[in-house]
């Protein structure tokens, strides 16, 4: 296990979640090289995916990049588990999303579409919060609905 591919994996910006819990599911057995080769079931046990929905989404991280399969065979001609490689050392992928750009990875703590309402009802962004600033949370449940 290598936190090194565990860590590059998390900063990946992969919009798919599904695909993202695979990548980390991959990553979680890499070695120092970036090396892994987990089982379809291996990787259902720790993500809870449909083993079909695990080969779409090796197949569209593969696609974008992120991951390099390789189908390995045993001697006597039948398979065995594929060998996958992720490149750590590359830092963060530029990966496309759907409309056509790059998907940018934020900090975890940078939400900037999270909104907080306020005693006044103002929207406010959390991160921008005087401490000096209260806001009464007991009637918020109440005023939502």
């Amino acid at each position: 296990m290598s936190y090194n591919a565990t860590d590059w994996a998390f900063k990946q910006p992969v919009e798919d979640s599904g695909a993202k819990l695979v990548l980390l599911a991959i990553a979680h057995h890499a070695d120092n090289k970036g090396e892994a080769f987990p089982s379809y079931a291996r990787i259902n046990e720790l993500t809870g995916i449909a083993k079909r929905t695990i080969t779409r989404k090796i197949s569209l991280l593969v696609e974008l990049g992120l991951l390099h399969a390789e189908e390995r065979t045993r001697p006597n001609g039948s398979r065995t588990s594929t060998l996958y490689r992720v490149d750590i050392k590359s830092g963060v992928a530029h990966v496309p999303n759907r409309q056509g750009g790059s998907a940018k990875m934020a900090a975890p703590h940078s939400q900037n579409g999270s909104t907080i309402i306020n005693q006044s009802n103002k929207s406010v962004n959390p991160s921008y919060i005087d401490d000096e600033e209260k806001i009464d949370w007991t009637n918020l449940a109440s005023s939502t609905m």
